[in-house]
């Protein structure tokens, strides 16, 4: 089995018109992750991002700065994947 993990960091919080392109300014990828169901999450506060970033990574690992108040974060976990 396979853990896929794709973190998109960092979208503008201000509300936007639909026709608006979001930037994104930072993501993290990668195979490993704590969290083996299938979830998503919208964080815009240090203390969430912490507490995920924590289920995600361990206990030990810092969180990436972030700040909360120009950016939010989007973060989706696709769980253990069999190819």
């Amino acid at each position: 089995m396979r853990l896929a993990l794709m973190v998109l960091a960092a979208l503008a919080q201000d509300p936007v018109a639909a026709t608006e392109v979001l930037t994104v300014h930072r993501t993290w990828t990668g195979e490993n992750s704590l969290i083996d169901k299938a979830e998503y999450h919208r964080i815009t506060d240090a203390d969430a991002w912490t507490t995920l970033w924590q289920r995600h990574a361990g206990k030990r690992e810092r969180a990436p700065e972030v700040n909360f108040e120009k950016h939010m974060v989007v973060a989706v976990f696709l769980g253990r994947v069999t190819y």
